[in-house]
């Protein structure tokens, strides 16, 4: 939340503060939204080493918020929130290894940074995993593990994990064949509101 004291830490180089800053303004919390303010108070957190400030200078340099689109800037910048230990940062970076956009494409690396980013609780990464796994990118095809790992996910909630647990037990993958668990799955997902699986529910 906007205060003018966060304000005053954030000018005398509270890093904490500059990230919380940059935080309100990007989500508009007791001030405007304010895109290039958030992306100038996360640099000044970023470049001090704060690791999520550096993953939002990442993700604002890949989008083009507040700052001009720089894919080059986004690797960078998400290569040292990934060196400092932050799982988004580290998950986010293995989508350009995955897609090879400014970087050699490399399953492996992406797998390798998806599991970094999994073992630290980041449920996007952990559903990515299972896409690994499933798919045999950057690891060996294991389809067992890839539902243990979409599993992982849909038990802490993401909802694109539920719906592609319904394939596997719609199609009897690693697990007994289960229509009715499927159909489950499927308008669980769609509840949640994937309007993909409100298309396989239709075939119920």
């Amino acid at each position: 939340m906007f205060s003018a004291e966060l304000l005053e830490k954030a000018k005398n180089g509270d890093m904490v503060a500059q990230y919380q800053l940059a935080c309100a303004y990007k989500d508009g919390k007791g001030t405007e939204k304010d895109e290039k303010e958030a992306f100038k108070w996360y640099m000044e957190a970023a470049k001090q080493g704060y690791p999520d400030a550096q993953a939002y200078v990442g993700y604002f340099y890949r989008w083009g918020k507040g700052v001009k689109e720089n894919d080059n800037e986004s690797v960078k910048w998400y290569k040292y929130s990934y060196n400092n230990g932050c799982a988004w940062g580290a998950r986010n970076l293995a989508y350009f290894y995955k897609w090879g956009r400014q970087v050699s494409k490399s399953p492996e690396k992406a797998f390798e940074l998806f599991t970094f980013a999994s073992e630290k609780g980041d449920r996007e990464a952990t559903y990515r995993l299972g896409f690994c796994y499933k798919k045999g990118e950057g690891v060996e095809k294991n389809l067992d593990t890839a539902f243990k790992m979409f599993e992982n996910a849909a038990t802490r909630g993401y909802n694109d994990a539920i719906y592609q647990l319904g394939f596997f037990y719609r199609d009897g993958l690693s697990v007994e064949k289960d229509l009715k668990k499927a159909f489950e799955c499927f308008m669980k997902a769609a509840e949640g509101g994937s309007a993909e699986a409100m298309y396989q529910v239709g075939y119920y």
